[in-house]
């Protein structure tokens, strides 16, 4: 049980972080002079995010759990820096300094 529980933690602590990058990029000046479609790229990873759909009370103990999550944050991690360079490149595209 102590590791059906562990599995979930470490689910929910990897869905939060991917929650937050999320919506840190996502409020970013750069990326909200951008059009819609990256906030709903980023939306999308933190839905289909496994740490915060998949249960870990079945089969393998939350050892697909744990490592479906980590996965998940990777991906988003790479997405969202690929977008954040985007936005960075469209900024100064536009001929204006990059914002923070």
């Amino acid at each position: 049980m102590e590791r059906i529980e562990r599995a979930e933690r470490v689910g929910l602590l990897f869905w939060f972080a991917t929650v937050v990058g999320s919506l840190t990029l996502a409020l970013l000046p750069r990326l909200r002079a951008l059009s819609n479609k990256p906030r709903w790229i980023l939306a999308a990873l933190v839905v289909v995010h496994p740490g915060w759909w998949l249960s870990a009370r079945g089969g393998d103990c939350g050892a697909t759990l744990v490592e479906g999550s980590i996965l998940a944050t990777m991906i988003a991690a790479v997405v969202g820096g690929i977008v954040f360079v985007r936005a960075g490149r469209a900024s100064r595209a536009r001929g204006r300094a990059p914002e923070t």
